[in-house]
Parts: structure tokens; sequence; C-alpha cells
């Protein structure tokens, strides 16, 4: 997401950029580079040391296991940028400070610190897994988001840091409406909605044919927040009628639950299960899709959503959460999250409705490449872009 974001902001703006030199970071960035894609010619990138330990060090699965311990080293790196950032401040004409990744709120950097205007975001990681779903959660999962909850909350409203982060800032982004409700509650902030991910570009899509079966899709981990269970309980409630496959990319710990769920629903010989694959080679699966099914209740703007939408698939969802803000009536069906009793009947009244009306279908394609348009990195950027003359404008440059 963040190297997306730069490559379309170096288009407006000379950035310096810092991250970190870990697996192949650089040498990824050189060899697109010298292709001359991606980032503008103008931009300067720092490479710091990775936050993280090698991938063959044993440390990096313990860090990586416990949010303490990585929270704690990333700390640390963001104030290792911080003291780099002043370097270059001194050296170089800067105008705006950007904190971009990561994405959650609970590090937000040390560059509000800088005598710069200070952007941050999108920023997100406010919302809650729903406690109207917490019942079909298995026992052990709804502990895990019921003690997220209430940690998220808590340090929401008492960590000093993240407050005086947002509350220097002269801009703040936030990657769903639900999060800049939240800032607008704890902190009295008014945040820009850009959403965090957006899509890249589309590549050509095929003209559906309708035919005598329906095709859906579904992409991301099995992890309990996915709700991949809503998914597959709707299917079950379509019946015969509806000539129903579902290709189902990647994998997770809910993958076993997930199989076990499917067979009882007597479903499990309509589900292809790729597990992961190459992205070139989901994007081919995704291609020939009708429908994309998305019933996630605790996201941002999911890549795979913009991806979908990029491939002109109609998206079936939930009303919330980046949802809310990608999904409209031209390109998709959001479904409301309460109550939640009903949810998968109502994912199965809206699937069916598609099956019936190819030409609905045909129409909600057009319109997601349509709503693609609109929610591209060129388009996000250039609002972005706006912003910062608006910061810098009274100084009579450009940025």
């Amino acid at each position: 997401m963040g190297w997306n974001w730069a490559c379309a902001l170096s288009e407006h703006a000379d950035l310096h950029i810092l991250t970190q030199h870990d697996n192949g970071n650089k040498e990824r960035i050189d060899r697109l580079r010298a292709q001359g894609l991606g980032l503008h010619p103008s931009a300067t990138i720092h490479y710091l040391p990775a936050f993280l330990p090698p991938a063959d060090d044993p440390d990096r699965a313990r860090i990586g296991a416990s949010p303490f311990r990585y929270y704690r080293a990333y700390r640390r790196w963001q104030w290792m940028a911080f003291l780099h950032a002043q370097k270059i401040v001194a050296d170089n004409q800067i105008d705006i400070v950007h904190h971009l990744n990561m994405t959650g709120y609970r590090e937000p950097g040390y560059l509000w610190l800088l005598d710069r205007p200070f952007v941050i975001g999108p920023v997100g990681g406010f919302l809650n897994y729903p406690w109207s779903y917490m019942p079909v959660l298995r026992p052990a999962e709804r502990l895990r988001q019921s003690a997220r909850s209430i940690v998220n909350t808590l340090t929401m409203r008492l960590d000093r840091r993240v407050a005086r982060a947002l509350r220097t800032a002269a801009v703040v982004l936030a990657a769903t409406s639900a999060d800049a409700e939240m800032m607008r509650r704890c902190y009295g902030l008014k945040p820009l909605v850009t959403g965090d991910a957006a899509c890249g570009p589309m590549p050509d899509r095929p003209r559906r044919i309708a035919g005598n079966s329906l095709t859906l899709v579904s992409s991301g981990l099995h992890i309990a927040r996915k709700s991949l269970p809503v998914g597959l309980h709707a299917l079950a409630l379509l019946g015969p009628d509806v000539p129903w496959t579902l290709h189902l990319l990647g994998e997770g710990p809910e993958t076993p639950h997930l199989r076990g769920l499917a067979d009882g629903l007597g479903i499990t010989e309509r589900i292809v299960w790729h597990g992961w694959r190459p992205r070139a080679e989901a994007i081919e699966i995704m291609k020939d899709a009708d429908i994309f099914l998305f019933p996630s209740l605790l996201e941002g703007s999911a890549t795979v959503v913009m991806e979908a939408l990029s491939l002109g698939l109609p998206v079936v969802c939930f009303d919330c959460c980046g949802m809310h803000d990608s999904i409209t009536p031209d390109c998709g069906i959001a479904i409301p999250t309460t109550p939640a009793s009903t949810a998968a009947s109502r994912f199965a009244v809206a699937i069916q409705a598609l099956w019936r009306s190819p030409e609905t279908r045909e129409k909600l394609a057009d319109g997601a490449r349509a709503r693609a348009q609109e929610l591209s990195y060129p388009a996000r950027a250039a609002q972005v872009a706006h912003l910062y003359q608006s910061l810098v404008g009274a100084a009579g440059h450009s940025p």
C-alpha cells in the first residue's frame, strides 16, 4: 500500500521517502526504478535498517508473534526515522512532512515533532468487531476479539502520544468514514476520508456471457474477522435452483473450521479451495468470476475489493468499514450489518437476485470499472496533492 501511495504522490511532489532495507526491499525498488516503473525519477529514497531481525533469525518469529514486542521494535524504528528526518529537513527544502505508514493509529511515529506542516494517514484501526456478531465466533476467537476491542478502546482514549500526533497534524487522512467518525468523537478532529488502499491498473475485462451457472470468488486470509461462515451459510441457503460455484482464494487458521462447516452444510463439492496462489494466477481466477463475495466485518479499504472493482466484478459485502465508502449501488450490493441473525439470508437474497438478472450483473460490472477509476491511486493522490498545495500555498511555491 505504501509503495503505491508513494508512486502516485511522486507525480505531484518531490519526495524524500524513508523506508526500511529488508527482505530484498531495496533490490525490488531499484529494479523497478531501473525499468522506469513506479516512483518518479525526482523521488529520493532513504533506506534505514529493518526494525525486525532478518527472516532467518529466530528472534524475528519471536518478536513478530507478540504484538507488544512488535510495536516496541517498530516504535524504535520510528524514532530512528525521526532522527534521520531531522537531517533531511536540515539539508533540503522540505515543505511538508507526511507519516504514511503504518495505517493503524497505534504507531503515529515522531515526525509530528518536526517544525513543518504535518500530514498523517490514511489512519485506521479504530474499529472493533461488532458485538452482535460475537456469538457466531468460536469461544477462543470470541475471547480474542473481545479482548482486542477492550484494549483498542482504552488505547485510543488513553494513549497521549497518539492524541498529540493526531491533534498536531495540519491534515488527518482517514482510512474509512467510520475511522473518521471515531477520531471526531475521541479527538475532536475532522479528517478527510481518502481510503488506505486504492485501485490499481485495470486489466482488460472479458465480456461475460450469461451461462448456466453462477461463479463466485472470495479472497483473503481465513481469519475470524473475515466472517466467511456468513458467506458459506448464505450459499447453502440458495438451494438447488441456483447452480453456483465458489472459488476460495487464501487460507489461514480458520481454514479447517471452514472446511468442516462446508461439509456440515453439504456444499463442499461446490467450493474450489485454491489456497494461496501467485498474484497473477489469483487475478486470472477472479477475472472469470461473476460476483466477488466479501462478507468481512472488520476492514479498511480492502485491497481485494479494490482488485475486484478493477476487474469489473460486482461486489456483495457488508455495508460497513471501507466497503461502506467503496461500494455503491452502481457497483455492488452492500448488506446492512443488523440484525446479525438474518445476515446470511440477506446475502443469499442478494446473490439470488444477481443470478436471476444477468443484465443487472453486467450493469454492475460496468459500474465497478467506473468506480475503480474514481478510487484509483492517481485519483486519490491528486486529492492529497491538492491538500499539499493548500498547506504551502501561502509560501508562494510548490511542494
